[in-house]
């Protein structure tokens, strides 16, 4: 899978707790996190081509650990949920570990 248009393929290091009856309880709805962990697994091309247009390099890069917000309204697109696997949109990134 490769990801486009600005999207990039993460897995999501911490995953939300699940209820002994199966159901998720995200990590933000029970304030114990602001920030989300996740390993960059793709860059869509076009981010890179942005960047090079720009003159700047892209601040991470395949393996790195980047941080999001956990919030309402994040761009983001489940992909593998049994794997943690999603797109996020590369402008939804706060910093890198």
């Amino acid at each position: 899978m490769k990801p486009v248009n600005g999207w990039i393929l993460v897995k999501r290091l911490e995953v939300d707790e699940k209820t002994p009856s199966g159901i998720y309880i995200p990590k933000a709805a029970t304030a114990e996190q602001k920030i989300q962990r996740n390993e960059v697994l793709q860059i869509s091309q076009d981010v890179y081509n942005a960047c090079e247009k720009e003159g700047t390099t892209l601040p991470y890069k395949v393996g790195d650990i980047v941080l999001t917000h956990v919030q309402v309204g994040i761009q983001y697109v489940p992909y593998d949920k049994e794997n943690n696997i999603l797109f996020l949109k590369f402008d939804t990134i706060m910093g890198v570990e």
